[in-house]
């Protein structure tokens, strides 16, 4: 049996209206909150950025302030006992509550101010500055802070504009947006060209030489008008309901603000709230309907997630996270499960120019791979963070429900497992069978090969399903490495699996005729008896017949012309299997053809 030997491893608002909210920005005392993450962050070409972060869970929600906004926009609210204005931090605030519910960030732009007057610590660049630039840079913040997407946008005044700008920049990166009172292109054409020359000439005061964010509106709305249309997605658009000057004449431009968000609801295809009891700082005057706003819209980008292409780190819970690749849609999931070392790349290889799983499951169903940490990429570390080797089959079904949940990949799912990634989705399958509805199981390692060899032949067999890395753990400690015993004896207390579509895949190319000269060419141990290839080829015939008598309407295909790694040997025959699978699970036939 063909086994995987060692490796060497090597603002506050669109342009102006934040300045007339200044009041707000009173001296407050910070209270000190828990977070997962909050300091400057290197972006390249010597500037650095402020950004907080904090929470579990997939999508992310990147918060973006109005003009001149800090990321306390989103962490304090007004005290509205206070005849003078001002903000106080607090737990009902929109970050420490969205943060229950999935992973958040707020960061502070060049030349913003927190609400105690400061300047933020972010580096500061040249004024006037475009939305376009503010999109750049938070591109940058979030790849340089490895805070992976999809991203749910929430942005605030100028803070709308950069949301939608990034959207359409980077459209497969973002699943949703909440515009808290946005600005946008719509505002011109609602004011008449006087208000409109008004307005301009206002904003051009922010522009001073102390270096605060002072938006260039003229520029950014000439370049808009090159950008990409924003992809279907969730979109909810708040509009304040009080009476607020923005700089364009006094009270009486007011309906074209709202005339505005009408325009900017009905090209998004957005769910308009207009009666926000409250001024243009929704967030911190009325912050539970942009909690809940924001809250709807990651649950609508969870449920449509299996629609979009993903490649990406999904944080699942207690500080972990691993590297999960999606790409396809339709019902049911198909989830690739490697062997032992496996990276989800392990998919999208084979042989010469012969057509890969990944890319041709995708064609038509949703497919999702994965790596378990210490699966090495090439000649790099796991893209997934490291945890304590050795581990069990257990700890990776649990890790893999955890991953599917986090990244919102919802069920029922057809599993395929290679070799050890075999034995991983059964025992998920038996863990959890009502998100199970197919399996196909690629060479899979399993229970009965111990059963078939005797104890003596065991201890050898173990031996080579570990593999000798004793120098590519002591390169890469994390390396994964799995205790056989302790997994066989969890899927033998497992429940049955269900009657679910079943196919086996068996290798028919023998391992004994090889083992002597890998022995010579120093591939396998010296000690290993020569013959052995036989006792395994053996055992795994019986350990396969026995895989395929696990459900009365499975399919066993042993007549695979090739080796242990059928998925790279002949991928077509591990294709066709699954699109069997997923074709049974969509028409309710629980018999496959024969």
């Amino acid at each position: 049996m063909a086994i995987r030997t060692a490796i060497s491893f090597r603002a506050c608002f669109f342009f102006l209206v934040i300045t007339f909210v200044s009041p707000f920005q009173v001296a407050v005392v910070a209270a000190a909150e828990a977070s997962n993450s909050g300091g400057l962050v290197d972006i390249g070409g010597g500037r650095k950025i402020y950004l907080k972060c904090r929470g579990t869970g997939s999508p992310t929600v990147v918060l973006i302030s109005g003009t001149r906004g800090a990321h306390d926009d989103w962490t304090d609210l007004m005290d509205l006992k206070n005849p003078a204005g001002g903000t106080n931090p607090a737990e009902s605030a929109v970050f420490p509550q969205v943060s229950k519910v999935t992973r958040i960030c707020v960061y502070d732009r060049p030349g913003t101010t927190r609400n105690d007057n400061t300047v933020t610590d972010s580096t500061l660049v040249p004024q006037p500055t475009t939305a376009q630039q503010g999109v750049a840079d938070l591109h940058a913040l979030l790849t340089a802070a490895k805070e992976p997407g999809p991203y749910v946008l929430v942005g605030h005044s100028w803070g709308g504009l950069i949301a939608r700008l990034f959207a359409s920049t980077y459209p497969d990166e973002v699943s949703g947006l909440v515009l808290v009172d946005p600005a946008s292109e719509f505002l011109k054409i609602s004011l008449t060209p006087e208000q409109w020359a008004t307005y301009i000439k206002a904003t051009k005061k922010l522009i001073e030489s102390k270096g605060l964010e002072a938006p260039d509106h003229a520029r950014t709305l000439d370049l808009l008008h090159g950008s990409a249309r924003i992809p279907t997605i969730p979109v909810v658009v708040l509009t304040s309901d009080k009476r607020f000057d923005f700089g364009a004449g006094g009270p009486e431009t007011w309906a074209a603000w709202r005339t505005a968000h009408d325009r900017l609801a009905k090209l998004l295809n957005a769910k308009h709230v207009s009666d926000t009891n409250s001024g243009h700082a929704i967030q911190m005057e009325q912050p539970r309907l942009v909690i809940e706003s924001i809250k709807g819209v990651v649950e609508a980008a969870r449920k449509s997630a299996r629609g979009g292409d993903f490649a990406g780190l999904v944080d699942i819970g207690d500080g972990h996270k691993m590297y999960l690749k999606c790409g396809g849609t339709g019902s049911p999931s198909v989830v690739l499960v490697g062997g032992l070392r496996a990276s989800a790349d392990d998919w999208s290889i084979s042989d010469k120019s012969k057509p890969t799983v990944f890319t041709e499951v995708e064609k038509f169903t949703r497919v999702c791979a994965c790596d378990r940490p210490g699966t090495p990429v090439g000649e790099k570390p796991s893209r997934s963070d490291p945890v304590p080797q050795p581990t069990t089959a257990k700890d990776a079904v649990a890790d893999l429900h955890a991953l599917l949940s986090a990244a919102g990949e919802a069920g029922p799912y057809v599993l395929v497992g290679h070799s050890y990634g075999g034995l991983i989705v059964r025992l998920y399958a038996s863990t959890y069978p009502k998100e199970v509805s197919g399996l196909v199981l690629v060479d899979a390692l399993s229970e009965g090969l111990q059963d078939a060899e005797t104890r003596e032949q065991w201890a050898i067999q173990r031996k080579l399903i570990e593999g000798d890395v004793r120098e590519s753990v002591a390169e890469y400690p994390a390396l994964e490495r799995i205790d056989v015993d302790r997994s066989f004896n969890q899927i033998r207390a497992a429940p049955p699996v269900r009657s679910i579509p079943l196919v086996v895949l068996s290798a028919d190319r023998p391992w004994g005729p090889q083992v002597p000269s890998m022995i010579a060419a120093g591939k396998l141990s010296a000690d290993i008896p020569p013959d052995f290839g036989y006792v395994t080829d053996a055992a795994q015939k019986k350990a396969q017949e026995r895989l395929a008598k696990l459900v009365s309407n499975e399919k066993h295909i042993t007549n695979t012309n090739s080796g242990h790694e059928i998925h790279k040997d002949q991928p077509q025959l591990v294709i066709d299997a699954i699109r069997e699978v997923v074709e049974a699970v969509r028409s309710g036939r629980r018999q496959l053809t024969r």
